[in-house]
């Protein structure tokens, strides 16, 4: 939960707030375990934290792992570009996890230097690839076609990812009917106001409960216009290999550098709609660092909403069926116009980014109709 700015709170309503926001988890993992919900409320409250702790690790005793394999085979893609000191970081904390990835790709796309390729040679092992052609998608396709593990895992260059994260996600596909796996997204650090403008409003986290996306999520939201971009984040997923056989590799079209985001959203709508089951592992952690200043802010949310725009049209071409049409050419515009409205004349913390997600909207518009018509060579529509 977010404490306001100078917002008064008592110790009894904090733990009232506390209590409101990790109940759901808590009943969650209760049931799963069927297990003794206990006095847990009472010892928060009262701050007997032996007795909370006790019973918390019996709750979580069916998670916790007993023997730590040294590496799983999992092939970790990283895409970069011009980022060096990024790249060394990452690299660095990969080489450090206590359970290792069987394979570590960076591919290179379009830089204009040598530097990554530099700092990949200080790392064993690590493979290094240059992609000449810009664009995200192009580079993690890139990475798919060169990966040699049943398992691809994607991650960005200036992401922490949890020491455990390489097992989690392995763990997760230890079920045959998994096709793809989002993890949990945490916000690295809340120390300015466009970070905490994107946590709060534009956040990655999806949760801390296991969900699974399959035909019966399609089924029951598909008229709507499947959600897809609820699954979860691009920084933080994995597929088995074998699934891009049956759906094709990212829309080219669509990603940084392209349509400005989506590409992973849109990837997962063609799981869904081959029958595939994605996933949501809230254990696969990772922590992302968000914008810190309101002009990287608004230039990534313009970016969002151009790609979601686009996305979310390419995938109405691929089912007409689907309710894509009407979230953007009615929902959206009955959105904005409310915004615009209601908070006339002063647009404030969430509503300082409105105009260029208006924008946004737009510029996917003009994206999609200038692209429709390009078939994305590598994937299966």
């Amino acid at each position: 939960f977010f404490i306001e700015p100078n917002e008064p709170l008592s110790e009894q309503d904090y733990y009232k707030k506390v209590i409101e926001a990790i109940k759901p988890t808590i009943d969650f993992y209760t049931e799963l375990n069927s297990a003794d919900s206990g006095e847990w409320e009472y010892w928060l409250i009262n701050q007997l934290f032996e007795k909370w702790t006790g019973w918390m690790d019996k709750l979580f005793a069916k998670f916790a792992i007993v023997k730590l394999p040294a590496t799983v085979p999992v092939s970790v893609i990283v895409c970069t570009r011009n980022r060096a000191s990024y790249l060394r970081q990452c690299l660095e904390m990969l080489y450090s996890l206590r359970c290792r990835p069987e394979e570590i790709i960076v591919v290179d796309n379009a830089p204009s230097d040598n530097s990554s390729k530099s700092v990949v040679s200080e790392f064993k092992d690590v493979k290094y690839i240059r992609e000449p052609k810009g664009g995200l998608s192009v580079a993690r396709n890139t990475g798919i076609l060169n990966a040699k593990c049943p398992l691809i895992a994607f991650t960005d260059d200036d992401a922490t990812v949890h020491p455990l994260w390489p097992y989690r996600l392995w763990e997760t596909f230890e079920n045959p009917s998994v096709d793809a796996m989002v993890g949990l997204v945490l916000s690295s650090q809340l120390e300015t106001e466009a970070q905490f403008i994107f946590e709060k409003y534009w956040s990655f986290n999806r949760g801390f409960t296991d969900k699974t996306f399959d035909k019966d999520y399609l089924n029951t939201t598909f008229k709507q216009g499947t959600p897809v971009w609820e699954i979860g984040a691009g920084v933080n997923m994995a597929f088995r290999k074998s699934i891009f056989d049956n759906v094709g590799l990212f829309d080219e079209r669509l990603g940084a550098g392209a349509s400005g985001c989506s590409e992973d959203s849109e990837i997962w709508y063609r799981i869904l709609t081959g029958g595939g089951a994605i996933r949501y592992n809230p254990r696969a952690i990772i922590y992302h660092e968000h914008r810190k200043d309101i002009q990287g802010l608004k230039k990534q949310i313009f970016y969002y909403m151009k790609g979601h725009t686009a996305a979310a049209l390419l995938q109405q071409l691929q089912h007409p069926g689907a309710g894509y049409r009407k979230r953007i050419f009615v929902g959206l515009p009955k959105y904005y116009w409310s915004v615009l409205v209601k908070e006339f004349p002063f647009y404030r913390f969430q509503f300082r980014t409105v105009g260029v997600e208006i924008k946004g909207m737009f510029s996917g518009l003009i994206f999609y109709h200038k692209n429709k018509k390009l078939t994305s060579k590598n994937s299966k529509n």
